[in-house]
């Protein structure tokens, strides 16, 4: 029997097939993508598209062993420490008084993250990154006939990283500033990539390096060896910023986010599934009013900080409360409407959020 590794943190390994759970796909044309691969201190991960490594401390011979089975081991040891030995293509575990044999894919087969130059984007602290694709997954849609939507739009325009996602009903951006001289860019990249980068930047207080090598993203965290790689999306992204004007002319109200999300949320009780739509009147009092003959009617109120003027518009409750959840809720924002038939815009000082408005039931 050849000796692969000594021993394994069995913490250490839970910890990294957490993070090679998100990107090992349940079905797979190929076993070995089904497989996570631990060689030269790091747990790596792929389907193809997107790909993960994490750094742990493994010292033995490169091997491939079943994700599945390998995470619900490691869930259900006892053990602290894992033993790993393999021998014609057979892994042999060892954790406290259990003992497992896997099956193994050979090595050989992974398929090696090509190394090809690439040319960096910007250099982003990662709490700043993961709250501006926080703030803007909820709006893309994944199951848009349009490919393009079902991505996050990263843009370098100026010194500012626009992070910005939409499913054709609703839009949200954020803003980063940074203070690198960096060539502008655009960047597409997958929701579920966006998802992954995002939970890795909030398990590091390291800077996040974005970089692109022809049509993929690249991702590392410091000198710390995590880093992920995914294949940009194609198609055209919409053109964004059409969709926020500048309206001079429109009814502005300022409010506490946390109170407004609130009130849409008492109001939304009396929607249903043939009628989504609340009545948002915008004004030095704001009304939210739901009426349907399945579920009733609601009127809720609130006082502004400030407002302009008066106007009303229908809206999906739900995609509002979803912009509103994103930024601080203690901090006011601004709602901008022109008439029945406008967008609603929110802003904060960072963020933006726009819905559509909907039609008459």
């Amino acid at each position: 029997m050849t000796a692969v590794c000594e021993a394994i943190s069995r913490r250490d390994l839970a910890a990294a097939l957490s993070i090679c759970g998100r990107v090992v796909p349940r079905r797979a044309l190929a076993e070995v993508y089904q497989s996570v691969s631990l060689a030269a201190g790091a747990a790596e991960a792929t389907d193809g598209e997107l790909r993960v490594s994490v750094p742990i401390p493994y010292d033995g011979d490169p091997i491939l062993l079943p994700y599945a089975r390998l995470e619900a081991l490691t869930r259900a040891c006892t053990g602290e420490q894992l033993e790993i030995d393999s021998e014609d293509g057979q892994a042999t575990i060892r954790a406290g008084g259990g003992r497992w044999r896997l099956p193994t894919v050979a090595h050989s087969e992974w398929p090696e993250a090509a190394e090809v130059q690439a040319v960096p984007v910007a250099r982003i602290p990662g709490d700043q990154l993961r709250r501006a694709l926080e703030g803007v997954l909820d709006a893309a849609d994944s199951e848009s006939s349009r490919y393009a939507l079902g991505g996050v739009r990263v843009e370098v325009e100026d010194g500012v990283v626009h992070v910005v996602a939409t499913d054709g009903r609703r839009l949200h951006t954020c803003e980063i500033e940074i203070d690198q001289a960096v060539d502008d860019c655009e960047l597409l990249i997958p929701a579920r990539a966006a998802t992954l980068l995002a939970a890795l930047c909030r398990q590091t207080d390291e800077e996040v390096q974005l970089e692109r090598s022809g049509e993929e993203l690249r991702a590392t965290w410091g000198d710390s060896g995590l880093w992920l790689r995914c294949r940009q999306l194609a198609g055209n992204f919409p053109r964004w910023r059409d969709v926020i004007p500048e309206r001079p002319e429109a009814v502005r109200v300022v409010v506490r986010a946390d109170e407004l999300a609130q009130v849409l949320r008492q109001a939304a009780i009396c929607t249903s599934e043939t009628s989504k739509a609340i009545t948002l009147t915008l004004g030095e009092q704001i009304t939210a009013a739901a009426e349907s003959t399945e579920a009733g009617a609601s009127t809720v109120t609130l006082d502004a900080i400030e407002a302009t003027g008066t106007v009303s518009v229908r809206v999906d409750p739900a995609y509002c409360v979803a912009w509103l959840k994103t930024v601080d809720g203690t901090e006011p924002i601004t709602i901008e409407a022109t008439d029945a038939g406008s967008a609603l815009v929110f802003r904060s000082e960072d963020a933006t959020g726009v819905v559509m408005p909907m039609g008459v039931d």
